[in-house]
């Protein structure tokens, strides 16, 4: 019976190490297959990974370009190589009216405006009449002026008689002399009076009109201006009263504007008299000019000194006060690598210049530096003698960017 039960147990041992070896070998084939078949896949999308990676950075480092391309879009060329860069001091201002083209006009007399001639904008030449102003004083002075003249007729003929006579040996030497003592002393209230009466503002060619002038007019002032120019200021009305202290026209030269410049105190030893400035305003406007004058002192508030340009009003055509930009030259500098502004591009973010490689154009992101109005300095990305696109560059970006569409697409 015991050895019977142990037959029964070795059998059942057996039948389950062969029912294990058949499971065993029914699944190990697909496993072998399956773990193969990743493998597979995963080379295969690792490789058409890689694949695409090197296809996209090459088609991101160089852009197929013929030189019919380059003719049709007129693209220039030129070779990298130093060249003089202008050293440039960048600076603010403001725009204003010089001081001898500016005038404030006061009335020499005080009285009661009775016209008013000149308004607002108007342009004007030197001593024209800008107002008539009703005065008891330029009555007063006109009167005294022409009986001044009056009284120098009288003694004029007296003397001429005394003359004549003493000439004749028909009076006396000392009667002649009285004469012509007197003739000077009215003489010299004469020339007083008148000199008084040039002092008040009255013209010339005027005051020698005024013995025929009207008498009803000896009250009347006129107004003139001192210089050419346009009402830019106006303060007066019919019937006011104007005492002489008060600005009744401003009248500017508006044909000259000076700039006045913002010097950093840390730069004013660059700036010199002479130096060449070109001058912006906010609208894209521009000029040049050069520094003619340089304070010596240095604001007390901002600790910046002020440097003066002089510009043709048209050149700017901007308001007096204008907020400005310029560009001071300084002086110039020759570094070892420059290329033209123009060629220098941005793509993705960095700057870039399409360099002539074969049959197109490689993308150089360059490293820059120093520059002026037309040209960059380069401190890496080309060398000397290699040749980059500059005028329509960007025609060549523009390229780069459908071929990455047709790519996508």
């Amino acid at each position: 019976m015991k050895n019977t039960i142990t037959i029964v147990t070795a059998l059942i041992i057996m039948f389950i190490g062969l029912l294990a070896a058949f499971i065993l070998w029914e699944s190990s084939p697909n496993e072998t297959l399956k773990i193969e078949g990743e493998d597979e896949l995963h080379h295969h999308h690792h490789h058409e990974h890689s694949h695409t990676h090197t296809h996209e950075e090459e088609h991101a480092e160089w852009i197929a370009f013929s030189d019919e391309q380059i003719d049709s879009g007129r693209i220039e060329l030129q070779q990298a190589t130093s060249g003089a860069l202008k050293e440039r001091l960048a600076v603010t201002g403001k725009t204003r009216i010089p001081s001898d083209h500016l005038a404030h006009v006061t009335p020499k007399v005080s009285g009661i405006v009775v016209d008013v001639r000149k308004n607002l904008g108007d342009h004007i030449e030197a001593n024209e009449v800008l107002a008539i102003i009703e005065s008891r004083e330029m009555a007063e002075a006109k009167a005294t002026y022409l009986a001044a003249l009056k009284r120098e007729q009288l003694k004029n003929k007296v003397f001429q008689q005394e003359r004549e006579l003493f000439e004749k040996q028909l009076s006396s030497q000392q009667d002649f002399l009285h004469a012509e003592a007197d003739l000077a002393e009215v003489a010299i209230d004469l020339e007083l009076t008148r000199q008084h009466l040039l002092a008040m503002g009255i013209d010339a060619n005027e005051l020698d009109l005024l013995e025929q002038a009207d008498r009803d007019t000896l009250r009347y002032y006129s107004l003139r201006s001192p210089i050419a120019g346009t009402v830019i200021y106006r303060d007066l009305i019919p019937g006011e009263l104007l005492q002489t202290d008060h600005e009744a026209y401003h009248i500017a030269d508006l044909t000259t504007s000076l700039v006045e410049l913002d010097i950093p105190n840390g730069d004013f030893c660059n700036v010199k008299i002479g130096n060449p400035v070109t001058i912006y305003t906010c609208e894209g406007k521009q000029a040049q000019s050069t520094l003619a004058y340089i304070s010596p002192m240095l604001n007390e508030e901002t600790r910046k000194g002020t440097a003066i340009a002089s510009i043709p009003q048209q050149a700017l055509n901007c308001a007096v006060g204008t907020f400005v930009y310029a560009d001071i030259e300084t002086g110039c500098c020759t570094p070892p690598l420059v290329i033209s502004k123009e060629a220098l591009q941005k793509f993705e973010g960095i700057n870039v210049v399409f360099v002539k490689e074969h049959a197109g154009f490689a993308i150089r992101p360059v490293q820059i530096g120093r520059g002026d109005a037309n040209q960059i300095e380069i401190l890496a990305g080309i060398s000397p003698g290699e040749t980059y696109a500059v005028k329509n560059a960007f025609l060549i970006k523009a390229e780069q960017g459908k071929a990455e569409a047709h790519h996508e697409h």
